[in-house]
């Protein structure tokens, strides 16, 4: 009761994706009994009110102006690799501090961006948590999993790292790629031993 959610996307378009999921969840369900009373529902506007004082509304970045001076309980930034840096903290992560409210990021990763950053948060943060799915992963789209035959088709048809990030859900990075990089195998923490030999090769 009387909480404040937004669904933020880069566009109004790219918003009503997941304000639709919600409103057929709890306005129009298929089963009348799972939808919540409401003293204003509109698609159009998409905006829902609940008759406990609950609001829930989709917004754009793409006018950051219109995102300032609301404390939310929840917000949720979809596609939040294409969004920038800059309205996560200075319009959208202040209207989190009044009501102590979170904040859910869905996103396909686009290299190593800003989100990169905040996915590394919640392997070093206590108060952050992340994850990465695949696409496979998903038995309602992919009921065979990785040998589904579109996915194979994708596979075979498009670049390693394109696949990486729009089906692996992987950071990747096509600037400077000599060899198959993988950050998780190629890089570490590796304590200089005066020892060893240094090498410089171009």
């Amino acid at each position: 009761p009387k909480t404040r959610s937004w669904v933020v996307a880069p566009t109004y378009q790219t918003a009503e994706k997941v304000f639709r999921e919600v409103w057929h969840s709890i306005i129009q369900n298929r089963n009348p009994e799972r939808n919540v009373p409401t003293r204003r529902a509109s698609y159009k506007d998409m905006y829902i009110e609940t008759e406990s004082g609950s609001t829930f509304e989709a917004k754009s970045a793409d006018n950051p102006n219109s995102l300032v001076g609301e404390g939310l309980d929840l917000l949720i930034l979809d596609e939040a690799a294409k969004q920038k840096k800059i309205v996560w903290e200075m319009y959208l992560r202040p209207t989190l501090s009044d009501r102590k409210g979170r904040a859910i990021f869905i996103t396909t990763p686009e290299g190593y961006n800003w989100v990169y950053d905040i996915f590394l948060k919640g392997k070093e943060d206590i108060e952050w948590d992340s994850f990465n799915s695949p696409a496979w992963e998903n038995q309602f789209a992919y009921p065979e999993g990785e040998i589904d035959g579109d996915l194979l088709e994708a596979k075979r048809n498009m670049s390693r790292e394109v696949f990486d990030q729009e089906y692996g859900s992987l950071f990747t990075s096509f600037a400077g790629r000599v060899y198959p990089f993988d950050r998780n195998i190629d890089m570490g923490s590796y304590p200089y031993n005066p020892d060893y030999h240094t090498y410089c090769s171009i």
